[in-house]
């Protein structure tokens, strides 16, 4: 997966998830009801409760599209054998993904041909 597509996904992500807890918290700012069990225990639970699971799920829809943009970069680096990228995104997720979003590798280094000054080897007749 490219890096522009990776970028997409991402921040794509990001922003929804972002909606999804916004929803979320105002579900719980119309207040929760809290009942207490004949046992003792108590049980809470908001009182827009269909908000709160649109909330739910819509974080879980941003963060399957980061988690999607995150398994695209891991790919791409090891097929571009960018080995410490892939070990930093593999284990800084988080962050390493928002730097390699921004500078990030998206294509094989350009290697200088080796020049050297000896002489061809000698042909066999």
């Amino acid at each position: 997966m490219r890096r522009s597509l990776v970028r997409v996904f991402y921040l794509s992500g990001l922003a929804v998830a972002a909606v999804g807890v916004v929803i979320l918290l105002l579900s719980l700012a119309n207040g929760v009801t809290t009942t207490t069990n004949a046992y003792g225990g108590t049980t809470s639970t908001p009182n827009n409760l269909a908000l709160f699971v649109v909330g739910i799920v819509i974080i879980c829809l941003g963060s399957l599209a980061v988690t999607v943009a995150w398994i695209g970069a891991l790919i791409r680096t090891a097929q571009l054998g960018e080995w410490t990228w892939f070990v930093l995104l593999l284990v800084l997720q988080g962050i390493t993904l928002l730097v390699y979003v921004i500078t990030g590798p998206d294509q094989l280094r350009q290697t200088a041909p080796i020049h050297t000054n000896a002489p061809p080897p000698p042909r066999v007749s």
